[in-house]
């Protein structure tokens, strides 16, 4: 998954105490066409780089930025739950969290896919007429079944908050999945990551202790990629106001 190695590059914003809860779901109780699942890799009509990971029930994380010199620079998730008819994937509760903006917008996303080939659509921000396209291909790593024994380690990385700021952070995986972490401000964190029954991706949740953790006293969830001991959290708090967006690599 060339765009985790590339993000790896990011200059250092945020921290894991900033980490969230899922999504609102959109739509009723209908029964619904399974979602477009995988990792998804691309471009936007602007020219950011994608990486998407849409879940097997419509939730959905796609990171974009854009190099910077010799450095990829991660601008924003945007992040929802989307619903499938036929060949198209929509959602009415897309969230962008900015980290260039240092805001949280909302809107809508609209896409059309060939199941395990291609996700291509447009985001489009509430109470605007201006649409960012995003083409996307398959990326059939997906598949592969997360491994707790070989993904366990020390990660030494950074995350980005929409509010801005920047820090660097620990974290201590075990093989049971259990973790521990600790940023440079000493905001002190620990918690889960459990293998989600479809496909390379672990939920995540975690519980963060001290005064200067974003979220102190709270658990907060999301959810865990890790590929050639290099990690991604992505987790938007329960009300999808912030979160935390972490990128690390396992110490040598």
């Amino acid at each position: 998954m060339k765009t985790i190695h590339a993000l790896w590059g990011v200059p250092l914003v945020g921290m894991l105490a900033a980490c969230g809860g899922g999504s609102d779901s959109s739509g009723g109780s209908e029964p619904r066409d399974p979602a477009p699942e995988g990792f998804y890799e691309g471009t936007s009509d602007v020219g950011t780089e994608l990486f998407g990971v849409v879940l097997d029930n419509g939730d959905y994380y796609i990171l974009y930025g854009e190099e910077n010199g010799a450095m990829y620079e991660l601008q924003g998730v945007v992040q929802g739950t989307g619903v499938t008819r036929g060949d198209r994937f929509t959602s009415s509760n897309a969230r962008d969290f900015s980290f260039v903006a240092e805001d949280v917008f909302q809107g809508s996303l609209d896409a059309t896919f060939t199941r395990k080939q291609n996700l291509t659509g447009t985001v489009q921000e509430d109470g605007s007429s201006e649409q960012v396209g995003f083409s996307l291909a398959y990326d059939d790593s997906y598949e592969h079944t997360p491994d707790l024994a070989e993904d366990a380690g020390l990660y030494y990385g950074i995350a980005l908050i929409p509010q801005g700021g920047q820090i660097e952070v620990e974290v201590d995986i075990d093989e049971q999945g259990n973790f521990q972490g600790e940023d440079e401000s000493g905001c002190q964190f620990n918690g889960t990551i459990a293998p989600r029954e479809s496909g390379d991706v672990y939920n995540l949740s975690a519980t963060f202790e001290g005064s200067t953790c974003t979220y102190e006293g709270e658990t907060l969830q999301g959810i865990v990629v890790v590929q050639d001991r290099e990690i991604i959290a992505v987790a938007p708090n329960a009300d999808r106001t912030g979160g935390v967006f972490l990128i690390g690599q396992e110490a040598l």
